[in-house]
């Protein structure tokens, strides 16, 4: 083959191998983007705190004040409250409880638990004209060695101040073992999630399982 006719071949074989070098280039363009997109982090989901659905009287004033209470910017909160006695002097209503609350953080379909906390305590409300309840008091169980000695102090009538017998050691009793408290925080967390169309949502327990919370 002369020389003019080698150049004549490789001058047509340079437009091909621009071609192939094009589609290289892309495909590897398009495996450093898809690399990109699996390593960002899921979507956060906003959600509003958890509102008690039923008609109870006293489980819906315990539900508003524990939620206010325990409501957490950095997620949504939900709270399980468990009554232990109400008493009532007067205009004023005294109720106990211990309450199971946690704040989460949904992103995409992975929850995750923020904080969270089971605490006894003690709310003093007072009725108006209206027959509405104001919250005056707000007492909670003090951490370490003050625990079992504050809830004594507060286990008492709203106004006379008499000792209530046996409900600080009902409260006590209970807090060696809440497994109904951590059933019905559960239970909540799933109702919440399904009222607000979160389906196939998982949450990572400590022991390193993975509970589905809401079915697909």
């Amino acid at each position: 083959m002369d020389r003019e006719n080698d150049v004549k071949v490789g001058a047509k074989n340079i437009p091909a191998y621009k071609k192939t070098a094009f589609w290289l280039w892309c495909v590897a363009g398009l495996i450093v983007v898809a690399g990109l997109l699996v390593g960002l982090p899921e979507e956060a989901v906003s959600l509003p705190d958890f509102a008690y659905q039923e008609d109870d009287p006293l489980q819906k004033l315990v539900y508003r004040v524990e939620v206010e209470r325990n409501s957490n910017q950095r997620g949504f909160t939900i709270v399980a409250p468990r009554i232990h006695g109400h008493y009532r002097q007067g205009e004023r209503l005294k109720i106990f409880v211990t309450t199971h609350s946690g704040t989460y953080q949904l992103n995409g379909k992975a929850l995750s638990l923020i904080c969270g906390c089971v605490v006894p305590a003690a709310l003093t409300f007072e009725k108006d004209y209206d027959g509405n309840y104001t919250l005056l008091d707000y007492r909670q169980a003090q951490d370490g060695a003050g625990f079992a000695p504050s809830i004594r102090e507060f286990c008492n009538l709203p106004i006379s101040g008499q000792e209530i017998a046996g409900l600080a050691e009902q409260i006590l009793a209970h807090y060696g073992d809440y497994g109904d408290l951590r059933a019905l925080h559960m239970d909540n967390l799933s109702a919440h999630l399904q009222v607000h169309g979160q389906t196939g949502v998982t949450l990572s327990t400590p022991a390193g399982e993975t509970i589905l919370l809401t079915a697909y």
